[in-house]
């Protein structure tokens, strides 16, 4: 599914002809950096030890002694830096050398070496009637793409009859499932993404992740908690739809800065029905953060007790103190603040600042709404980041339960920085502060824990179904 934003660094490519990668350099830049500017470094030096932390780094010097290549050498350093924690952390690659890596796949008429499949488009249309239109054996759609899909031995094979992307043509392979459902996708500039799994949902969607299609001619009539799953696969802004008479359904993908006004909109738009039914159903999956401010206007509607938010504790170091300076001069109304904070943080390199200088805050409203009564919120593994400050606000309210997986775990160190290798071939992403929950309350790498946990044996676009049954039942019992 779509946009598992915490763990993983966006690519941007561009050519950088002749460039030279030294791994070795690159790693002892990484290793000093690290050490001195990431809030999480020293936490995990006294969970695990100095020893363990030396015999890590021997390892790695071997191994980065022996890196042949720039992406070799990306993997080995991210390979190094998840000794510390798996979210708000990583490296990338600035440059693209013309000797760095080689093509995934080259082209024949009809798609890709190594998938020779005969495709006649015209023939396949024609007899699209006598098919037995079992599991993936049909024609499906998206806002791109049209698909035909037919088996050759024990695969399927997913083949363009026709597309918006001029990058593809008919006949060629867009994806391939294997017979124990595993899949190859390729996306929109033909890189390949592996699948673990290809499904048919609901009987009328053909799923890889966070890759959908649709049937172009449904046989069965598909429940609207189904279309609601599919769609928030599929939509990159907030909605809100309504699933029965009793019940709300709110998708909120991303809370970055730009999405807020969105967010905003939906809930300004929606106020009346929202105040007037009972039962809500808000569904962050894969919502891997943005900004706090975004959820702001949710809380309101789960609101029954005051909220207390943990502060944090930053970093002192000549970087973090560059990014004060900088606050203080961009973000409005609070020049003062982040003067007040640089000063504190002067000379006091090394140590951890409380810039608030509380250890909590408190959130109050006059008015505890009276609906919606019952609140569901579905997570899943790839919610992290400000999701995650959402998830620790909502569930202290008596209203809200949360439904599906443990979530990434990605919180506890926060507030982001960038640093560009002096060769300027690799960007490090690290935290600047840490929660004042720890060591007490833990959530990096473990993740916020579900009221109701979803197993293996239900389906993801079946929870929603779910979350209604129970939330039926709670307005039975009231």
């Amino acid at each position: 599914m779509k946009n598992k934003f915490f763990f993983i660094f966006l690519f941007i490519a561009f050519q950088s002809r002749g460039q030279t990668c030294d791994c070795a350099k690159e790693f002892e830049w990484l290793k000093t950096t690290f050490e001195t500017n990431d809030a999480g470094f020293s936490q995990t030096i006294d969970s695990k030890g100095k020893d363990a932390y030396q015999i890590h780094n021997i390892l790695f010097e071997k191994r980065v002694s022996n890196s042949s290549s720039a992406s070799e050498c990306e993997s080995i350093l991210n390979n190094w830096l998840h000794f510390f924690r798996k979210g708000h952390i990583g490296i990338r690659y600035l440059g693209s050398s013309i000797n760095d890596g080689v093509s995934k796949f080259k082209y024949k008429n009809t798609g890709l070496v190594d998938v020779d499949v005969d495709v006649d488009v015209e023939t396949y249309l024609k007899n699209q009637n006598k098919v037995n239109k079992k599991g993936f054996l049909d024609i499906w759609y998206d806002d791109t793409y049209r698909i035909g899909v037919k088996k050759e031995g024990d695969k399927y094979y997913g083949f363009v009859i026709s597309s918006k992307n001029k990058n593809w043509k008919p006949k060629e392979i867009k994806f391939i499932i294997n017979p124990d459902s595993s899949a190859t996708y390729y996306m929109g500039n033909k890189s390949s993404v592996a699948f673990a799994k290809a499904e048919i949902t609901g009987e009328n969607y053909l799923v890889m992740d966070y890759i959908g299609f649709q049937r172009e001619n449904p046989k069965l009539e598909t429940p609207i908690t189904t279309k609601l799953h599919y769609r928030a696969l599929k939509q990159k802004g907030p909605f809100i739809e309504k699933i029965n008479s009793n019940t709300l359904y709110l998708n909120i993908p991303f809370f970055y800065p730009s999405v807020k006004p969105k967010i905003d909109s939906v809930l300004q738009k929606n106020a009346y029905i929202l105040k007037s039914t009972p039962n809500l159903v808000i569904d962050i999956r894969n919502n891997g953060g943005g900004a706090d401010r975004s959820y702001k206007e949710i809380i309101p509607y789960l609101y029954t007790n005051p909220i207390k938010s943990v502060s944090v504790e930053w970093l002192s170091s000549k970087a973090s103190q560059k990014e004060m300076k900088n606050f203080s001069q961009t973000i409005t109304g609070a020049k003062s603040y982040y003067e007040n904070a640089l000063k504190r943080m002067i000379g006091n390199e090394g140590e951890f600042i409380n810039i608030s200088n509380k250890p909590f805050s408190v959130y109050k409203q006059p008015e505890v709404f009276k609906n919606p009564q019952n609140v569901i919120i579905l997570i899943n593994n790839f919610v992290g980041s400000t999701s995650e400050q959402f998830l620790l606000a909502a569930r202290q309210s008596r209203k809200v339960k949360l439904l599906g997986r443990p979530s990434g775990g990605a919180i506890d160190i926060s507030n982001l920085n960038l640093q560009t290798s002096p060769s300027g071939l690799f960007e490090l992403k690290y935290g600047q502060s840490r929660s004042l929950r720890y060591p007490l309350m833990k959530i990096d790498d473990g993740g916020i824990q579900p009221d109701y946990f979803m197993d293996a044996t239900l389906p993801e676009y079946k929870w929603i179904d779910y979350a209604v049954e129970l939330l039926s039942n709670a307005s039975a019992h009231k």
